[in-house]
């Protein structure tokens, strides 16, 4: 059992939305600022890189704990490379 704060489950994206997949309740929304010259394609990477954040959190946190146990479970780091591609691509 965690003790994490933020919303729980898997999330999705919408464009720029970030939403809980169970519920479609929207999380949080990436925004392009007049100022900052971000372009759509970065705006959608952000809110994709956002959404991925809970699965991020717990597969690191079972690698953290793999490696404190000294007993790493290559799975664990396969499975970390995998989210990291899932956020970026």
């Amino acid at each position: 059992m965690n003790n994490y704060k933020h919303t729980p489950g898997n999330w999705s994206t919408t464009g720029n939305e970030i939403r809980n997949k169970n519920t479609s309740i929207i999380i949080a929304t990436t925004y392009n600022h007049l100022h900052s010259n971000m372009s759509d394609e970065e705006q959608r990477a952000n809110a994709k890189l956002i959404a991925t954040a809970p699965q991020l959190l717990t597969q690191l946190s079972k690698v953290i704990k793999a490696v404190n146990d000294v007993s790493i479970n290559i799975d664990h780091v396969n499975h970390s490379i995998e989210l990291i591609k899932l956020a970026t691509e």
